[in-house]
């Protein structure tokens, strides 16, 4: 969507773009109410349809706009027109911090003490706000012409979510400023800011973040477990109690790093006021370095040098004043004959190529200065301009250099290696290298539930940045249903062959004593007519057969004993039959007692559905059923 020249809320006209992020593109627009420049942030248009950042970003911008700080960039006001959302931020006149840092290299420690500082301050007024910023990195700190420091985008972090990390094939946030709760996904506060001010102060004194890699999810890795090169070692004038302060900041367990930004403030203060009192003590020693003379040789010495420096002052006044009118009189007379540097009109570079761009320069008397790092593009070709500065239409003296930036293309990444992970992981590491996950569902007998089974490009394989990954997940394979047929009555093997013919098999067998032949099916389950998966073993009860016994004779009564008091109990036997679990477990382990006494212990699979045991007895017992060791029936049985 082009905005240039669109006026927004009826007071804000859109002017020029002047950045891109990976969640809003950034306008210098001017504001016709008060007639001032403004910086708008645009939510990107792929957000547009997600409620959930719509709201957020209206929202955690309007409790970033009570922030009130010299070193935060001020929010003045929220909006949405149509399906553009909206933030009217200060204009900030300089460059960010990144930018300042690959111009002058690593920072005088001084100056990089100073600019903590000042974002130090910035983040306390926000944490005394309860507002943690989430994405603290040089890209988002200001650095003024005058060296005044302001941090941006309070609040816009915070509406990336889990799922929104990558969108359009830019990341949110970037992950060589992540704190190491951050690259785990866990809990983020005031310290993980803290830890991420840490990187930014270690790239100002060393001109490099800490950790790097070719992949995101590598630098990830390092923060977590890995600890950076001293900075001493990358910087020897750095004082050893900066480089304590910075590993403090910088610590991998949140409980070692400063708990407050307050704190911080601190110490850096007393590392700046220290060597303030190093320079003041310098100039006693050399105060006291007179080795015991008088005060009055001292001043007549100071006197002496102060008459030389007076007389050598003059000699440079007039030397000065002499080079001013002979200058003056050079100048006016180039004036007079018409001698002086013309302007010209920057022409656009917009789409050309390195040697194109140079050749339009050269007609207008321009010259081209490349930055050869280039940046990525997914609209300008690889090798044509991207940007220039000064830009098309600016007015500028000739022979002055024009900057431009060539497109490197659409980034290149390379697939990772997901087969044989869980997909959630799998997820993960494709996005982490900008590239979006597709997932495929295929049925598997071999590969568990879950688990990628194989990957299209393959591992590797070097692609643009946004580019899909298929990955085809194991998916458990659904068995046809079947009825079961009723084989009670049957023998076994008949039973058997009725069973695989309906593509089920026999299961457990289980005896018990019966009127019908021996090894007739007397009862099964599932139980005929049930609706089952193909593969289910269906459990059996065959028959004992019939028990003969041995007729007694009755005694006549003058032959008949007399029962004594004291015989012993008949004893009798009980068939019981108890249901299994039908619940996630695969198998479950059986003890059952009775009146105290374990009289079974035995594990099942549950998809027999029941199982039965013969418990003997004369009075009564009291059974109890335990299933992986938690009571779960208990019963009386008497044995009349």
């Amino acid at each position: 969507m082009d905005l240039i020249g669109k006026i927004l809320g009826g007071r804000y006209e859109i002017i020029e773009k002047i950045g891109t992020g990976g969640m809003a593109i950034v306008y210098k627009a001017k504001c016709h109410m008060l007639n001032r420049f403004v910086a708008i942030k645009v939510l990107r248009q792929e957000f547009i349809n997600d409620p959930e950042i719509v709201n957020k970003f209206s929202v955690e911008s309007q409790a970033a706009a009570s922030l009130t700080h010299p070193n935060i960039v001020s929010i003045y006001d929220v909006g949405k027109e149509g399906d553009i959302n909206y933030i009217v931020m200060e204009y900030v006149e300089g460059e960010t911090l990144k930018e300042y840092i690959r111009k002058h290299g690593a920072l005088q420690w001084t100056d990089a003490a100073g600019f903590s500082l000042q974002i130090a301050s910035a983040l306390e007024a926000a944490h005394k706000n309860n507002i943690v910023h989430r994405d603290i990195k040089s890209h988002n700190i200001m650095v003024t012409k005058e060296g005044t420091v302001k941090v941006t985008d309070f609040g816009i972090a915070r509406a990336a979510t889990s799922s929104t990390l990558v969108a359009g094939g830019a990341t949110i946030g970037s992950v060589h400023y992540m704190s190491p709760e951050q690259a785990r996904g866990g809990y983020v506060d005031e310290k993980s800011d803290i830890y991420s001010l840490g990187v930014v102060i270690y790239e100002m004194l060393t001109g490099r973040v800490p950790f790097d890699a070719d992949l995101p999810v590598s630098v990830a890795l390092m923060h977590i477990d890995q600890e950076p090169q001293p900075i001493t070692e990358l910087n020897p004038s750095v004082p050893h109690r900066f480089e304590e302060i910075v590993s403090k900041l910088m610590s991998k367990e949140q409980i070692n790093r400063y708990q407050n930004v307050t704190s911080l403030i601190q110490d850096l203060r007393e590392l700046i006021n220290s060597n303030d009192e190093d320079k003041n003590i310098s100039i006693v020693l050399v105060d006291k370095n007179t080795n015991g003379k008088s005060t009055r040789t001292a001043k007549k010495k100071q006197k002496k040098e102060r008459k030389k420096e007076d007389s050598n002052a003059v000699i440079a006044a007039v030397i000065t004043s002499l080079f001013i009118v002979i200058i003056g009189a050079f100048v006016a007379y180039g004036l007079i004959v018409g001698w002086s540097v013309p302007e010209v009109s920057v022409p656009s570079l917009e789409n050309m190529t390195q040697e194109q761009a140079k050749e339009a320069l050269k007609q207008v008397k321009l010259k081209i200065r490349v930055n050869q790092d280039g940046e990525y593009s997914d609209e300008v070709e690889k090798g044509y301009v991207l940007s220039q500065e000064p830009k098309a239409n600016d007015i500028v003296k000739a022979k002055t250099y024009v900057n431009v930036v060539l497109s490197n293309g659409k980034k290149e990444v390379t697939v990772p290696d997901v087969v044989n992970k869980a997909i959630r992981n799998a997820e993960l590491e494709i996005k982490n290298a900008e590239l979006e996950c597709v997932t495929i569902d295929q049925e598997s007998e071999t590969v568990p539930e879950g688990v990628v089974i194989s990957q299209t490009p393959s591992s590797g394989a070097t692609v643009q940045a946004g580019s899909q990954v298929q990955v085809y997940v194991s998916k458990k394979k659904q068995l046809d249903t079947v009825k079961v047929p009723d084989v009670e009555g049957m023998t076994l093997s008949q039973a058997k062959r009725e069973l695989e013919s309906k593509k089920l098999k026999v299961g457990e067998t289980v005896r018990q004593d019966s009127d019908q032949p021996l090894d007739t099916v007397i009862r099964q389950a599932p139980s005929a007519g049930d609706e089952t998966e193909e593969n289910t073993a269906v459990t059996l009860v065959l028959s004992n057969g019939k028990h003969s016994s041995t007729a007694t004779a009755t005694p006549s009564p003058s032959n008949r004993p007399t029962a004594s008091p004291t015989s012993a109990p008949v004893t009798k036997n009980k068939n019981l039959t108890f249901n299994l679990p039908q619940d996630d477990r695969e198998y479950v382990q059986v003890r059952i007692t009775a009146n105290g006494r374990e009289i079974y212990n035995k594990r099942h699979a549950t998809k027999e559905r029941f199982f039965e045991i013969v418990v003997s007895g004369s009075k009564e017992s009291e059974i109890k059923v335990y299933y992986d060791n938690q009571l779960v029936n208990t019963k009386t049985i008497t044995f009349d």
